[in-house]
């Protein structure tokens, strides 16, 4: 232990009753000399001034704060920064190109990521993604909503949902429309999840759908609201040159006209019904007229007016008149013939059992005239 203090002009000596003397000189230290303090426990205190510490190694020290705007550098590209082995928090940093390999939030806390100051991404305590919104509803919810596809009325949403078979289900801006695509153990399927039709378009143009509410697949134009079962075709026919595609269905009724094939008025009828069905370019139609008053009739020939469609320019076809009675000629068969491009048909008939057919003439009606027949003819 030192006993007495010598104060030099360039040093300080430590001596006492130990043998030697310990001298601190402010000249420079030279070679590899080390100064040791006696003992384990004591303090080496520096000036109170700031220094700069340079080519020199610390062995395991403890740094509790760093305070300086300048650089920290390795000395080579391949030295290692290594932190302490406990979990720490870095705040206020920015990381440049970094390489993370994980995040992780706390026990019972959600993971959130943010872009521009607000939430993009946040991942639940269930493991639940959602993006733009912090309430994941799903595997997957995708949107500024917040309610789970079913339930509530929230809009513009995509999820991606982990139930019992994976679904992927969008709703749209108000809310109320949920269409829905998922796969089960033997089909896949695309629906709508709520009472809504299902619409298909290519060329952003809608070309069919199936209505709510009924099965009722809608073909681009046909009724929206169709009840019951089957296809829908659209009002006006979009044919088909392809001999092998259906183009058009439809079932309706019609009024058929006894009169002339000039001019006709003044009629009346008792029984005037008729109905037809077209499938592609063939319709097929009944009727049953019968007069109760004849009215006027001119014309070279009798005929039935009133078809539903006017007959080809190659329909060439003729069908039955089944039942005549009351006519002003005795007739032993009746029929009627399409008419190319008009919507009537000539009435025609045979008074004999080897007379040939001719065409009926307005004389052979009379004011009550019964015809019932039925033909098959193209458009």
């Amino acid at each position: 232990m030192a006993t007495t203090v010598t104060l030099k002009p360039n040093a300080i000596d430590l001596s006492g009753s130990t043998s030697g003397t310990t001298t601190l000189q402010a000249t420079a230290v030279a070679g590899t000399t080390t100064i040791t303090l006696p003992a384990a426990t004591d303090t080496l205190v520096g000036k109170a001034t700031t220094d700069t510490l340079t080519n020199k190694t610390l062995t395991t020290p403890v740094i509790s704060t760093i305070s300086n705007t300048g650089t920290l550098t390795l000395p080579t590209s391949t030295d290692t920064l290594v932190g302490r082995a406990t979990t720490d928090t870095l705040t206020n940093k920015t990381l440049t190109t970094p390489v993370i390999s994980s995040l992780s939030s706390a026990s019972a806390t959600a993971l959130t990521l943010q872009s521009a100051g607000t939430t993009a991404i946040t991942v639940d305590t269930s493991q639940n993604v959602a993006v733009g919104n912090t309430s994941p509803q799903a595997k997957l919810s995708v949107g500024a909503g917040t309610t789970a596809p079913g339930f509530g009325t929230a809009s513009k949403m995509l999820y991606v949902c982990d139930t019992t078979q994976p679904e992927v289900l969008i709703r749209e801006t108000s809310g109320s429309v949920v269409t829905s695509m998922y796969s089960d153990a033997s089909t896949g399927n695309l629906r709508t999840a709520t009472n809504h039709p299902l619409v298909l378009q290519t060329n952003n143009t809608e070309r069919m759908r199936i209505n709510a509410g009924a099965p009722i697949l809608c073909l681009a134009g046909g009724s929206t609201t169709a009840t019951g079962t089957g296809i829908a075709f659209p009002a006006t026919q979009s044919a088909s040159s392809d001999a092998n595609t259906l183009d058009d269905y439809e079932e309706g009724t019609w009024s058929p006209v006894i009169g002339g094939s000039t001019s006709t008025s003044g009629q009346s009828y008792s029984i005037q019904v008729g109905r037809y069905t077209k499938i592609g370019r063939q319709v097929n139609i009944s009727f049953q007229a019968t007069l109760s008053n004849k009215g006027t009739m001119t014309g070279t020939y009798a005929v039935i007016q009133g078809l539903p469609f006017s007959a080809g320019t190659d329909s060439q076809t003729a069908g039955n008149i089944c039942v005549y009675n009351n006519m002003n000629t005795g007739f032993t068969f009746m029929g009627f013939q399409a008419s190319s491009s008009n919507s009537f048909a000539y009435l025609t008939g045979s008074t004999g059992a080897n007379a040939n057919t001719s065409f009926l003439a307005p004389a052979d009606i009379n004011s009550s005239t019964q015809l019932i027949g039925s033909m098959t003819y193209f458009v």
